[in-house]
């Protein structure tokens, strides 16, 4: 679906009238009117107002009249500058009073242009083309008629018309205006800036945005030369700048200007100009297809709106428009149908029935309309947008070809592909003659309709998908070949993932997995690559316009879907050509694109940030802000009617310094940027290189219903497609579910071999010992050891199953080795957290509750756990590291011994919030007169910078949370994996107190003895499985925990290392007392012998 424009250009009416001309000079001499005409060139209105009006009051002193009434005027222009309606109003009505001869006309002509620009800014169009008739006849009538109060009164007038819809004459005033002034101005002329300005309003109207784009253009270049660069004029022209750019697909520039035009305005405090700017920011981030952010700038216009804004107006009905559209993206159909239908209500208030702006309101009605199946509500809506349209502004104008495109998908979903065809042919023809060729809808309908011809006309599919690359790649027609040799992609727009996916699923597509391998030919080889190049090169560009690690959950998806076909596309290529280097390297280069995402975008901040040398405190003040900025965008989702607002504002606030620091990054450390976004390279022979001699690598990636399995090791590279039932993923969760449930045996030993068979069987003769697993979709949820090798009856012991484990050490990976560098694990001790939740520390917290502050319930509810106290009191006895329990096991405590820990050890509860991963956390010690909750949240995880090798969470369910495409298991393990931490330990269900602390005992023993964690962890629970008896020998007491990260050792200090120190010291004390007392006792002795001799 093509996403219409949020602001129309009508929008920008309002932002050009607030700062139109300067007026042109009088022969008369006030006393002192320099003063004034400074502070009004330099933008400072309401000081040039006082200072016009103490002149103007001058003057009437004077008994001079025309001096009087023309500064007069200049105080009006001022207030109006400064959006002070009221007072321009009344400055005019003066300057425009009878006395005695009446107003002079050339007073006349100024004044009734300034009061029908306040009609204009009302919303009474008739109203205002009547006073700027009048201006227009009271300048004609004068002896000499004074071109720029002509010229500007045609220009008002022409922008009255436009707002009425008449475009036609719009224009004809609009271009005669800017004519009278080239025939009297030099080119460089500022006036000559203002109108060119005007010019594009019109022409970006009437659909024709190159000429907009050329007009406004001329605008900015003469008003940047000849304005003050700090001058609230450019921050609207910036935003009008925007709004072109932004429609021409130039999203990077577009959003610098509005953030130029932001903070401009926010310097000058001109609120009314911001709301404009926020409608745009808006628009850009549903271009790049983020409703949530582009919700924020919603919120905030409509915020300011309400507050500053007449109800109805049309400025806040763009802004409602915009959220309706947002909804729509999130597929909150129910609120996006209410907010568009507000915005049609608050519109028939203002404009009359045939008025082309409510066009947009049917047709976001028909998309509503779409999305619910109701075909002919859908079409009656946009066929009425369509008349509109065509009715207002004449049938070849642009708008039009938004309601054809639709129209035409209504008929493709019925099977009507000759009408479908011929309307999006129709919306293609508009698109190209008033938009350009290489806007972004144009790209859009040439692919919907080479996707239309996929199996009808090859010849069509090829010329139109030529013509979506020539559309993405800034040219002016179709390129030449599809091959996409040398193809430098410009168009930054979501719809650019959709043309690379469609082009990689023709090439991936035709062959089932249980057919007969596909042949590529040269030239589709070379495509595949050449797609796949233009991918690796465009993504972290597109990536980059938000600042964001992985892009929104729409775009997620579609990044996902090119990193899959691209794997896919070099697993059938490497069927014909097997030792081909560059085909591993792309496989491999597909499959660590397409998972963990956030987590490698901050292992390339980490080290953007120490290859351009940012300086260490400012390193930690953007800890600080993103910090900041999680915390207030969970309190916001949190918050309730009352608070709502108020916490809007801190989250935007939080967001714009997070914004700003990310800016001063790019500028000042442009080296890091360089870094940040950039594709990593991958080598297979580096990755063969980082696993160990007995180590195997697999990797999953989950297509539509089968699974593509990468195994690598020191020797062997393959890759094999598996062709599974499509219940498979039901089978895993139902297979996790049944452990942590202590489920029937028999079905889980059923249920085990049979994944046994369909995941690892192909591969289980090449594996080695070790096993380094990277898994995609429902495998995240599975635990690979606790799959049997061989079937077993129900009546067999758990003792003799053959689980996997028995076989491998395995362990999960976010990436692939050799990718990142591993810092070498330096010697560290163990911070040991465990609260304990004993009715005595429950008991001191209320003790230390101050008085009316609400008890915290949850806090009182968990359940006692004493021995993960006693496990961690027992690790610092052992002199292995530090134990805070109970009243110690505080957030404050923590993050202060936090950075020195080698391992991170939690024997406490945890609470997963699924619909808000954020929300999750670990539950601590509250300390009530700290104000602190006592939860570290996820949120508060991702800003810290943890120096620990390893994390142990022997919580609940710590590996749990949403699956997100591309990124993996939103949990509270990923937090700790996101902010350093190279390997997490983690449980996969409820787990059982007693029986995991006497596992991560055994685990800790065997990490003490030199053994990577992955093999520690391996060998605790063979420990625990030859010790316990049968009934606890079920996988729910042992499998819930798995590693993942890195399968590395830690160095711990011994018990001399640790205390080495502390008993030197003490064995020098007690030789320093015995010494002090053998000379005391010596000395005594001594003077008793000569009392004695004496």
């Amino acid at each position: 679906m093509i996403v219409p424009e949020t602001l129309p250009p009508t929008t920008l009416l309002a932002l050009f009238l607030l700062f139109f001309f300067q007026g042109s000079d009088r022969p008369f001499a006030p006393p002192d009117p320099h003063a004034a005409d400074s502070l009004y060139q330099q933008g400072l209105y309401p000081q040039a107002a006082e200072a016009y009006q103490a002149v103007a009051e001058a003057w009437q002193k004077l008994h001079q009249d025309d001096s009087t009434r023309y500064y007069q005027l200049r105080t009006a222009r001022a207030y109006v500058q400064d959006y002070d309606l009221d007072n321009c109003e009344r400055w005019v009505h003066r300057a425009l009073e009878d006395r005695g001869t009446g107003a002079p006309l050339w007073a006349q002509s100024i004044g009734y242009n300034e009061l029908g620009y306040i009609q204009l800014l009302g919303g009474e169009y008739e109203a205002a083309l009547a006073l700027y008739q009048k201006s227009i006849e009271a300048e004609t009538r004068r002896p000499a008629a004074d071109t720029l109060n002509l010229a500007k009164s045609y220009e008002f007038q022409g922008l009255t018309y436009m707002a009425l819809g008449d475009l036609e004459q719009a224009q004809r005033w609009v271009e005669e205006a800017h004519h009278l002034r080239q025939l009297i101005l030099d080119p460089w002329n500022k006036e000559l800036g203002y109108s060119a300005n005007g010019l594009y309003m019109v022409y970006s109207q009437a659909g024709n945005l190159p000429r907009a784009d050329t007009a406004m253009a001329q605008a900015w270049r003469i008003l940047n030369k000849q304005l003050p660069k700090d001058h609230p004029h450019l921050a609207l022209l910036a935003n009008n700048y925007s709004t072109i750019k932004s429609s021409l697909g130039d999203i990077t520039q577009a959003k610098e200007l509005l953030l130029k035009a932001i903070t401009l305005n926010k310097t000058y405090s001109r609120e009314r100009a911001t709301i404009s700017n926020y409608n745009n920011l808006g628009g850009l981030h549903l271009t790049l297809l983020e409703p949530d952010a582009a919700l924020r700038y919603f919120f905030q216009g409509l915020a300011l709106a309400d507050t500053l804004l007449p109800h109805p107006h049309l400025n806040r009905v763009y802004l409602l428009d915009g959220v309706g559209a947002a909804y729509y993206l999130l597929d909150s159909l129910r609120q996006a149908d209410s907010v568009f239908r507000l915005a049609l209500t608050e519109k028939r208030a203002l404009l009359e029935e045939d008025h082309p702006e409510l066009a947009q309101s049917w047709y976001n009605l028909g998309t509503i309309a779409q999305e619910r199946n109701l075909t002919a509500e859908a079409r009656r809506d946009f066929q009425r947008a369509e008349a509109l349209y065509r009715a207002s502004w004449g049938p070849d104008h642009p708008k039009r070809a938004d309601a054809l495109f639709e129209l035409g998908e209504l008929a493709w979903a019925e099977h009507d592909s000759l009408p479908a065809r011929a309307l999006w042919q129709e919306a293609l023809r508009l698109y190209r003659t008033h938009l350009g060729f290489s806007h972004s809808y144009v790209a859009e309908t040439a692919l919907q309709l080479a996707e239309s011809y996929q199996y009808a006309r090859q010849d069509s599919l090829d010329f139109y998908l030529r013509m979506a690359w020539g559309s993405a790649s800034g040219q002016d027609a179709p390129v030449r070949s599809r091959l996409l040799d040398s193809l430098t992609l410009t168009l930054l727009n979501p719809r650019t993932l959709d043309l690379i996916s469609f082009e990689l699923a023709l090439l991936t597509q035709e062959v089932a997995p249980t057919e007969a391998p596909r042949t590529y030919t040269a030239q589709e080889l070379t495509r595949g690559h050449h797609l796949m190049d233009i991918a690796e090169r465009w993504i972290p560009a597109f990536l980059s316009l938000s600042k964001q690690e992985r892009g929104s959950d729409a775009t997620a998806e579609l990044v996902q879907s090119i990193y899959t076909r691209g794997a896919l596309f070099a697993h059938r290529a490497l069927q014909q050509h097997p030792d081909d280097v560059t085909l591993r390297q792309l496989l491999l280069t597909c499959m660590q694109a397409s998972r963990g995402a956030t987590i490698q975008a901050a292992f390339r901040h980490r080290q953007a940030i120490q290859f351009a040398g940012v300086p260490d405190t400012l390193v930690e003040h953007g800890r600080q802000l993103m910090e900041a900025l999680r915390y207030q965008e969970t309190k916001w989702q949190k918050s309730d009617e009352e608070s709502v607002s108020a916490q809007r504002e801190l989250y935007l606030a939080a967001l714009q310094a997070w914004q700003e620091y990310q800016r001063e990054l790019e500028r000042t450390y442009p080296r890091y940027y360089q870094m940040r976004y950039e594709t990593p390279s991958v080598s297979w022979e580096k990755v063969q290189q980082a696993l160990a001699p007995d180590e195997s690598m697999l990797t999953y990636l989950k297509l539509d219903s089968n699974l593509l399995v990468v195994l690598v090791d020191r020797e062997t590279f393959s890759s094999q497609l598996l062709a599974l039932p499509t219940s498979w993923p039901d089978s895993v969760y139902r297979y996790r579910q049944l452990l942590a449930q202590r489920g029937d045996p028999a079905e889980v030993a059923r249920l085990s071999h049979s994944l046994y068979t369909q995941l690892w069987a192909p591969f289980a003769d090449r594996l080695n010992k070790r096993v380094r697993l990277l898994p995609d979709g429902p495998l995240y949820y599975l635990n690979f050891e606790t799959l049997l090798e061989q079937p077993v009856t129900a009546q067999s012991t758990s003792r003799a199953w053959p689980y996997l484990i028995r076989r491998h050490a395995i362990y999960y990976a976010y990436t692939l080795p050799g990718v990142y560098p591993t810092a070498e694990a330096s010697p560290g001790t163990i911070l040991g957290i465990a609260p304990g939740f004993s009715p005595e520390l429950k008991a001191h917290y209320r003790q230390q509750l101050p008085p009316e502050t609400a008890v915290d319930s949850v806090f009182l509810g968990w359940v006692r756990t004493p021995w993960s106290v006693q496990l961690v009191d027992q690790l610092a006895q052992r002199g292995w590291g530090t134990a805070l329990t109970e009243n110690n096991a505080t957030e404050r405590r923590f993050l202060a011994e936090a950075p020195s820990a080698g391992i991170l050890h939690f024997g406490t509860h945890a609470q997963l919030i699924s619909q808000n991963p954020l929300e999750s956390f670990l539950a601590l010690t509250p300390e009530p007169t700290d104000s602190a909750d006592g939860y570290l949240h996820t949120y508060e995880l991702y800003g810290q910078p943890f120096h620990a090798q390893l994390a142990v969470l022997t919580a609940c369910q710590t590996g749990l949370g949403r699956y997100q495409a591309g990124e993996g298991v939103l949990s509270l393990a990923h937090a700790f994996r996101y902010a350093g931490c190279p390997s997490v330990i983690y449980s996969l269900w409820s787990i059982d107190d007693e029986q995991t602390n006497q596992l991560t005992e055994f685990f800790y023993e065997e990490v003490r003895q030199g053994r990577p964690f992955g093999d520690a962890l391996r060998q605790a629970k063979l420990r625990y499985l030859d010790q316990q008896p049968a009934a606890l020998q079920l996988p729910f007491y042992w499998a819930s925990l798995v590693l993942a990260g890195e399968n590395q050792a830690l160095p711990m200090p011994s018990f001399w290392e640790t205390y080495g120190g502390w008993l030197l010291g003490g064995l020098v004390v007690l030789g320093l007392t015995a010494l002090w007392v053998y000379r005391k006792k010596r000395a005594s002795a001594t003077s008793a012998h000569q009392l004695q001799k004496n």
